[in-house]
């Protein structure tokens, strides 16, 4: 894994339950600069910060005008171009990973059971 243990890293997840497991995994391997938002707007405003990698939720607040995990992902790759992002939905569906791969999105993780492992399986991809 290319991350390292000073590089941010941004967890966009309204569930803050799902925030907190990722959270705490990433710490036990020795990932402690992390920050958490529960919107994409949060995330937006601190993008200034320059995180290394942004675990973003694809499906974020369903209230009318707020930004999704795939404007969020645009405007991280328009804002910090070499940000890496792992993108996590509870979808399964082969049409949206067909629609993110067309977006750009490179890492795609599905909110499951083996989330946790396969999330660690991408992040070793970089």
């Amino acid at each position: 894994m290319d991350i390292s243990a000073n590089d941010l890293i941004f967890i966009v997840d309204d569930d803050t339950f799902m925030q907190s497991m990722v959270s705490n995994h990433l710490k036990a391997r020795g990932l402690t600069n992390i920050k958490k938002f529960s919107t994409g707007e949060d995330c937006i405003a601190a993008l200034a910060l320059q995180p290394r990698l942004v675990i973003l939720d694809q499906n974020l607040s369903t209230q009318p005008g707020a930004l999704n995990g795939f404007d969020i992902f645009k405007l991280i790759r328009q804002t910090n171009p070499k940000t890496i992002i792992v993108m996590m939905s509870g979808q399964e569906d082969g049409q949206l990973v067909l629609q993110m791969m067309k977006q750009g999105i490179r890492h795609y993780v599905i909110k499951d059971s083996d989330m946790l492992p396969e999330l660690e399986n991408v992040m070793s991809e970089f």
